[in-house]
């Protein structure tokens, strides 16, 4: 199942201030305490982060198309700086919709056929041959990339391009697990297993329910609870650093698609 409209309006410049919470990263055994803000309530609240074996108990389908180690792997930053040109081109190898992204980029190399698949733009060398020969054109071609954005010839972006993508859609879709699961677990509020796997998430939200009567399990999910990076800013300035927060945003442009907060929905 894959998100077919993410919540967009969390990319940010990192920020940080004195404090034990933080906005989480795509860093996970770094941030592991940080924290996820939402506005379901009405208000800016933080809640912990779900892990892993939080989200399998709350049942929340993958959103990430790759594992943090694949990413970490082929672009441990998102500007390419140590990025593995082998691990790239096998990411590029998947099929889902981030590669999709990727190799519409690539028109001199990749074109999409009537049924959907990537063909070789022109290329008639056996499949191995190819692939070798586009890591080759990557790593020539990443010395006339102006910040990942397009080659000094006017050619398609390279890696720096890749390695940003790669960064971004993990976060937006990392985002859109945790709130799957902040919903999957207010429901599931009266199911030790859940709780027990996601604690202390449940007491969280049974604290923000039973502060405020309005609030349903279904607004965990809505474009409302998505808070605008100004609104994260200001709680974060207003709480006491004795308890404070630190938000460490994600590793993106400056400021991405502010107020552009779009619902999630699942597709088939």
């Amino acid at each position: 199942m894959w998100v077919r409209t993410l919540f967009l309006g969390l990319l940010v410049a990192p920020l940080a201030l004195a404090g034990t919470q933080c906005q989480f990263t795509v860093q996970e055994t770094e941030d592991a305490g940080c924290s996820v803000f939402t506005k379901a309530s009405g208000s800016v609240q933080p809640l912990s982060r779900a892990t892993d074996v939080c989200l399998s108990a709350s049942q929340v389908p993958p959103q990430r198309v790759m594992n943090v180690g694949m990413l970490l792997t082929a672009c441990p930053n998102p500007n390419s700086t140590n990025a593995n040109v082998d691990s790239i081109a096998l990411r590029l190898r998947d099929d889902n919709q981030v590669i999709d992204q990727v190799k519409a980029k690539y028109g001199n190399w990749f074109t999409k056929a009537s049924d959907g698949s990537w063909e070789w733009t022109d290329c008639s060398k056996a499949d191995s041959f190819c692939w070798s020969d586009f890591k080759s054109w990557m790593i020539k071609d990443e010395d006339n990339v102006n910040l990942g954005q397009v080659s000094s010839g006017g050619g398609p972006p390279s890696q720096d391009f890749v390695c940003q993508l790669f960064h971004d859609t993990y976060y937006e879709l990392s985002l859109a697990e945790q709130r799957l699961a902040h919903e999957g677990i207010c429901k599931s509020l009266d199911n030790a297993t859940v709780t027990g796997a996601c604690a202390p998430i449940g007491e969280e939200i049974q604290k923000l329910l039973d502060s405020t009567s309005s609030l349903s399990c279904s607004d965990f999910t809505s474009a409302s609870a998505i808070p605008s990076q100004a609104e994260i800013e200001s709680f974060v300035k207003a709480t006491p650093t004795t308890s404070g927060v630190n938000w460490n945003g994600v590793q993106a442009p400056l400021i991405v698609f502010v107020g552009l907060l779009q619902v999630m929905f699942l597709a088939k």
